[in-house]
Parts: structure tokens; C-alpha cells; sequence
């Protein structure tokens, strides 16, 4: 088997390529010819035959999907409907807020999402009590908030003799880094 020229192998391609085979088709017979070439190389070769006029690219065909119907947007109430259902869902549980300034706390079992989660000393009916007044910052109330967290102190200012020694410092370790 002769190898074939490259005029020759284009041939091959613009005449495959109009009777609807696909690069792959082509690479294959252009392997059993004696040209090897990869599906890549035929659709690169491709690609630069149409870019010079040479042939045409092919338009897909479209794809037949089913039509989807359209779905009408939902309709979204007036948020101060939402905002009165919860404050008439906090006015409900008020009995709670006066058993918390009593003293007795909430049980573990019936702690909510935003109330102190403060453990208290005792415990109820071999339960944990926590403290449920309603939560400042992290899971905590103002009071216990204050306990828990307190701000980082203040890092000293470094006198000019400290300052200067540092530098030195700095400036020995550059020399022998070298």
C-alpha cells in the first residue's frame, strides 16, 4: 500500500463529507487506505475546508422535543401577613416568657430555636434546665452573652528600643539567609 498525498486525502474527505459521513467514517476509511488519521484530525481538516470555502458545514437537524407548557408564577402574599401570623405566634407562647423571669427556666426537651441555650444550675424532673429568654447574640441572651464573650485585649505598643532591636533582628537574619 502507497501512502497517500495529502491532495488526495482531502479529496477523500470533501467527497465523504458531502455524502453525509461523519468523521469518524471518514477516519476509518482513511486508516483502511493507509492514512492513518483520527476522528480529530479529519474534523480539524474539516473545520479548515470550511473556513476556505471549500465545503460546507452542515446545519444539525433539529431535535423534535415536546413542548413544555408554561407555568403560571405562583402567587406570593403580602409579607406583613407573615410578619403578624409570627408575632401573633409569639404573643401565644407568652406564658413562657413569664415562667423564664420566675426562675424556672426551659427544659431540654422544649428549648426553641432563638432562646438562650445558658444551662442552668439545677435541674427539673432529671432534665437539664436552660435559661430560654430570647437570644442576644450566639445562642446566648444579653445578660449570658456578657458571660460567655468578652472582647480581646488591646496588643501593647513595642517601645522605640524594642523597635529598633527587632529591626536589627531582622535585618542579621537577611545577611545570613544569603
Amino acid at each position: 500500500m502507497t501512502a497517500l498525498t495529502n491532495d488526495e486525502v482531502i479529496n477523500i474527505i470533501v467527497d465523504m463529507w458531502s455524502r453525509d459521513a461523519s468523521g469518524t467514517m471518514i477516519a476509518r476509511e482513511l486508516t483502511r487506505r493507509g492514512a492513518k488519521h483520527s476522528r480529530s484530525a479529519v474534523m480539524g481538516k474539516i473545520h479548515r475546508l470550511v473556513k476556505k470555502g471549500l465545503i460546507f458545514k452542515r446545519k444539525p437537524e433539529p431535535v423534535n422535543r415536546p413542548t413544555t407548557p408554561k407555568v403560571e408564577k405562583k402567587f406570593i402574599p403580602d409579607r406583613t401577613i407573615k410578619v403578624e401570623a409570627l408575632r401573633a405566634k409569639r404573643e401565644k407562647y407568652t406564658y413562657r416568657s413569664q415562667a423564664i423571669d420566675t426562675g424556672h427556666g426551659v427544659l431540654f426537651m422544649d428549648i426553641r430555636a432563638f432562646e438562650c441555650r445558658w444551662v442552668m444550675d439545677f435541674e427539673r424532673d432529671g432534665q437539664k434546665v436552660f435559661c430560654g429568654k430570647e437570644e442576644h447574640k450566639r445562642s446566648f441572651c444579653k445578660e449570658h452573652f456578657d458571660r460567655c464573650y468578652y472582647p480581646a485585649p488591646k496588643r501593647r505598643e513595642l517601645t522605640p528600643e524594642e523597635k529598633n532591636k527587632l529591626r536589627n533582628t531582622f535585618k542579621l537574619d537577611k545577611l545570613f539567609m544569603r
